[in-house]
């Protein structure tokens, strides 16, 4: 194709709905997706678990072993909801340290060549990388909504783009991803606060 015009016979219609789902619910199929996984996991591992202990006691009835199977995977479900929700803040936690950290040494070790006199101390060094990690790392947890959002609008931008096989020389993915980016934090308000346990208030998104 040439000319910038789209051939719609050549378009990859999977990877166009696989772009659009990407651009407009990343963020939401993200948060979804984690709490039914931890939530499995959790529940399987407690239902054997409960099957292993179940083994080792003969004296209960069919109805009381059900009542341990049932409770067991609903407890396992909750704790493995709250460990991968502990585990996401956790990853992106450690990531933002790591980057933070990383990004004031490299800093400071840059003026420390240049002889910049207030980058010579090696305390301001060591102390000043684990405290700009710390508050990168914590930047990076609150802001993880927004990380999420911004990287699945622009996997689905561009997506989206080579589905279609416009020769767009990757100038269209920026206002695609951005109005993706846009639809997600208004799709991700309602849906937080339902999961919080607090009543969406379509006023409070102003």
């Amino acid at each position: 194709m040439s000319g910038g015009e789209i051939s719609f016979e050549n378009v990859d219609v999977v990877l166009v709905i696989a772009g659009a789902v990407f651009l407009l619910a990343g963020w939401l199929l993200y948060w979804v997706s984690l709490n039914i996984a931890g939530g499995m996991i959790g529940g399987g591992v407690s239902l054997v678990l409960c099957e292993l202990m179940l083994q080792l006691t003969e004296d209960l009835t069919p109805l009381q072993q059900n009542l341990i199977r049932g409770g067991g995977f609903l407890l396992g479900l909750i704790v493995g909801v709250l460990l991968v929700r502990w585990l996401h803040r956790l990853a992106f936690f450690v990531a933002g340290s790591l980057l933070g950290g990383a990004a004031f040494f490299l800093i400071v070790s840059a003026f420390r060549e240049l002889d910049a006199e207030w980058a010579q101390g090696d305390a301001l060094l060591a102390f000043g990388t684990a405290i700009a990690g710390a508050v990168a790392g914590a930047v990076c947890v609150a802001s993880a909504k927004f990380i999420i959002a911004l990287c699945t609008a622009a996997i689905g931008a561009v997506l989206i783009m080579q589905g279609i096989g416009w020769p767009w020389h990757g100038l269209p993915v920026v206002p695609i991803a951005l109005a993706g980016f846009a639809f997600q934090l208004g799709l991700a308000k309602p849906w937080r606060r339902a999961l919080g346990g607090k009543k969406y208030d379509p006023a409070e998104d102003d």
